[in-house]
């Protein structure tokens, strides 16, 4: 058994047309995550306990069997990069023939350093400002600070094509909060994403509302100064 059939997988949807650009994806979906996002939409995948969960070695028999349909795969979460063995599984998908597209949180720049090589496509999920991140994270400021610099450090010297996603929850995401965010979106992709109360980790956000879209395209306007390009979505 190889390393990467350590990995427990949480689901494998059959196909996706919107969470690769350009391609048409099969999302692997990994357990357990190092955050606590109130506003978290996939709370089921925030404990990493194995029960009711598919090892990688049967999930990449699957992944074979969907090479006529999908061409390309998406790895999300939970937070993929609190596994070790993502790197080896990453090789893997790559080596069977498809383009892998990551989505992390960014707070394990070693792991994802190590996948770096085979990957193709980076989504970063930036929470807040990083002096705000104690409301997401339990690790000391200064350390996922610097951790998600570490990692955006990487993804821009890698050649690899990546974006910034930002959730508008308005407790964290605000006209101050956008403004301190700047630094880390010079001429990147960026994607402001509507908070969703729907569905939430913390109960409490479900009575939250979200941003009407006006507010939202004001802050996309000040992300524009600085970043390639921002979408409202």
């Amino acid at each position: 058994m190889s390393s990467a059939d350590t990995l427990f997988v949480k689901g494998l949807t059959n196909v996706s047309c919107i969470d690769y650009p350009g391609r048409i994806a099969v999302m692997l979906f990994t357990a357990g995550c190092n955050f606590r996002c109130g506003y978290c939409h996939n709370p089921s995948l925030i404990s990493s306990a194995q029960d009711a969960f598919e090892p990688f070695a049967s999930v990449r028999e699957r992944l074979v069997s969907r090479r006529a349909l999908a061409d390309g795969v998406v790895i999300t979460g939970g937070e993929p990069t609190i596994h070790d063995v993502l790197p080896s599984v990453i090789e893997q998908i790559h080596a069977l023939g498809f383009p892998v597209k990551l989505d992390t949180n960014a707070s394990m720049p070693s792991v994802l350093e190590q996948c770096l090589p085979f990957l193709d496509y980076i989504a970063v999920d930036i929470k807040t400002s990083l002096r705000r991140y104690d409301h997401v994270c339990r690790l000391p400021l200064q350390e996922i600070s610097a951790r998600i610099e570490r990692s955006l450090e990487l993804l821009r010297t890698s050649g690899k094509s990546f974006e910034i996603r930002i959730t508008a929850s308005p407790d964290i995401v605000d006209a101050e909060a956008i403004e301190e965010m700047l630094p880390m979106l010079v001429n990147t992709h960026v994607h402001l994403q509507q908070f969703s109360p729907a569905v939430t980790l913390d109960e409490s956000y479900r009575s939250l509302i979200p941003y009407p879209p006006s507010r939202l395209e004001t802050f996309a306007a000040r992300i524009r100064t600085v970043a390639a390009a921002c979408t409202v979505r």
